[in-house]
């Protein structure tokens, strides 16, 4: 990690031009209450944590990247929908796929907004419960949905299965899904603890 020379690490060997690298074991021993519990996303703790003068671009990527995906989800969901294939079974496991990703990409875009009202405690508990658990579970939903797709194309192509038939199917393998991760990472919210900075 890059500390400026103000920092009480310091190391005339490894600092150049007013930055100094320090040494991971330093920078996990210092901040070990961060990384073990508040924000063990590295995404949102380089942004919070690194030097501020970098806090504009971590921003600008996370929303680029935000904004990118967003649209692809859109797109994706809009061809799903108008398209002959949302009557067919993948169809519907591909609509399910895209939601999850849209919700996932949106996600993204509240760690700007953690980081700017991080001091509100409503910010610190969604940074320690909220966004953890429910990005998690967009995540291994998607991720079961597109196991199930490609278990279904080697139906179609193996077993000669109907693509058209029982579209209720798959909109109960998706929510089963979705209620199996939901439980398997409740430890995600009950297993951990909120430290506050007294500084």
């Amino acid at each position: 990690m890059l500390y400026s020379n103000g920092s009480s690490y310091m190391n005339e060997d490894r600092c150049l031009f007013g930055f100094c690298i320090c040494p991971k074991e330093y920078y996990f021993n210092k901040n070990n209450d961060i990384h073990y519990n508040t924000t063990t996303l590295p995404m949102i703790e380089a942004i919070f944590y690194d030097l501020r003068s970098l806090r504009y671009i971590y921003c600008f990527i996370f929303i680029l990247l935000a904004l990118i995906g967003i649209i692809n989800n859109i797109f994706s969901l809009m061809t799903f929908i108008r398209e002959r294939i949302r009557y067919t079974i993948c169809g519907i496991y591909l609509i399910n796929y895209s939601i999850c990703s849209l919700v996932l990409m949106i996600l993204i875009l509240t760690n700007i907004i953690t980081v700017i009202y991080y001091d509100k405690y409503l910010f610190q508990l969604w940074s320690c419960y909220g966004y953890p658990y429910i990005s998690l579970i967009m995540v291994y939903t998607s991720i079961l949905i597109s196991s199930v797709i490609a278990i279904e194309g080697v139906f179609y192509t193996c077993f000669n299965f109907d693509q058209f038939s029982q579209l209720k199917r798959p909109l109960i393998i998706s929510f089963l899904s979705l209620i199996i991760v939901s439980i398997s990472n409740l430890d995600k919210i009950f297993g951990r603890s909120l430290l506050i900075d007294q500084n």
